[in-house]
């Protein structure tokens, strides 16, 4: 208490320890310093953070994440939310981003803060391409929008062989990516 605080302001601290083992009271950090292993049997309950530092490089933190939410954070800016959280049912961060979002009305989000479809994919980079790959054991299909050649809708094979093209005008291309007519059939 006072003449703890204050006993430990002055660098002596309190102390208790024996065969090896030392329970700390660390003034400066206002925090208890166990320099063994602690097991608990039964419920522990912790008011405010946890913060579990593994090997001085990782740790990973408890948090409250607002509104009827808990945040793990395994690094800066990396971070995983579990609960309502007012938007998110759960989120995981990578930098600060959202990487994959789960919304309060189940829809999946990869690349977007916002789904607003039940999987909805999004690349910010300027013409990039995003898509999906479905597959079984012998053959794989991609099913992507590319940004690198006009923003078209290609279907491709497991080598990327394109087989067909929708253009943003409408335009459908078979055998190739660059069709000049509402159907073009190449091959």
């Amino acid at each position: 208490t006072d003449a703890a605080d204050s006993a430990a302001a002055n660098g002596a601290g309190i102390t208790i320890g024996g065969a090896g083992a030392s329970l700390t009271y660390s003034h400066s950090g206002t925090k208890f310093v166990l320099n063994k292993p602690l097991d608990v049997t039964g419920n522990a309950t912790f008011s405010g953070s946890a913060l579990f530092n593994f090997d001085g490089d990782s740790s990973l933190s408890l948090n409250d994440g607002g509104t009827n939410a808990s945040q793990i954070k395994a690094g800066a800016g990396d971070e995983l939310y579990i609960g309502a959280n007012n938007t998110y049912a759960l989120r995981f961060l990578n930098n600060g981003t959202n990487n994959v979002v789960f919304d309060n009305s189940s829809n999946v989000g990869i690349g977007t803060s916002s789904p607003s479809s039940k999987l909805h994919l999004r690349d910010a980079g300027t013409n990039s391409d995003v898509g999906i790959k479905i597959g079984n054991d012998s053959r794989d299909w991609n099913l992507k929008v590319m940004g690198s050649v006009s923003d078209s809708l290609q279907f491709s094979t497991h080598d990327n062989s394109n087989v067909m093209t929708i253009l943003p005008s409408g335009n459908v291309g078979i055998g190739t990516t660059s069709p000049s007519a509402h159907l073009e059939i190449k091959g």
